[in-house]
């Protein structure tokens, strides 16, 4: 998933893909703000087989407001008609990923992070958290436990935070919640990658069955990657 700091480029991504194609796949980033290049973008990827989706974010001063002045209005039918699952970072704007979800019940949303704002931490997070649950009635909505140590100021493996994770989980239903680390801004806390995954899979309270959609099985059958060993 190429980081949102260096805009729309997807050149090193597509160069792990093109060597390791049987490890890599890539989210890819579209100019969301131009309409022609970015139609034209997706049209492509639809038929690339190393992009699995695209990611959007929503979530800077220069973006924020895209997702309610209409300049990314253009994105959501194409995506749509073309199938290509998207991801979306936009925190504030959930009433308004409802809304397209609603309207446009073959797209499918994968809403990042829970939902939480940057730098909200401890039970500041239970309002986002709650605030993304409630799309659950979209069935064509799914959403991220992902960059969840960065969200606590108790040491990993987080507790503090372990019930809105759940609360989530019993919203949207395991088949809809999806692992992920948020690995490069996690390191600076002090945790690594196998840290994240045992955050599931010893340290909180998941079934064996939840485990194996939460942790790889849901995301793979809605990016339509084969899943092979899913960890559990």
């Amino acid at each position: 998933m190429p980081p949102s700091w260096e805009g729309n480029r997807i050149d090193y991504s597509l160069e792990a893909c093109e060597a390791y194609p049987d490890r890599f796949g890539i989210m890819a980033r579209v100019p969301q703000d131009d309409p022609v290049e970015g139609t034209a973008q997706l049209r492509d990827f639809a038929q690339n087989p190393h992009i699995k989706g695209v990611r959007l974010t929503f979530h800077r001063p220069q973006d924020r407001n895209w997702m309610i002045d209409g300049t990314s209005d253009w994105y959501w039918p194409v995506a749509e008609e073309l199938g290509i699952p998207t991801m979306v970072y936009a925190p504030i704007w959930n009433r308004e990923l409802g809304e397209i979800a609603g309207r446009l019940p073959g797209l499918t949303i994968i809403v990042d992070h829970l939902g939480i704002m940057a730098r909200c931490f401890d039970d500041a997070i239970g309002d986002w958290v709650r605030a993304t649950a409630d799309l659950h009635v979209y069935p064509n909505v799914m959403v991220k436990l992902s960059g969840l140590p960065s969200f606590s100021t108790q040491p990993f493996p987080n507790n503090n935070i372990e019930k809105y994770v759940r609360e989530m989980v019993d919203q949207m239903g395991p088949e809809r919640c999806f692992y992920g680390t948020d690995i490069t801004r996690l390191m600076g806390h002090g945790v690594s990658y196998t840290d994240t995954i045992e955050q599931f899979t010893r340290h909180w309270d998941f079934t064996p069955d939840e485990l194996e959609w939460i942790m790889g099985r849901g995301i793979c059958e809605v990016l339509g990657w084969p899943a092979g060993e899913i960890a559990g």
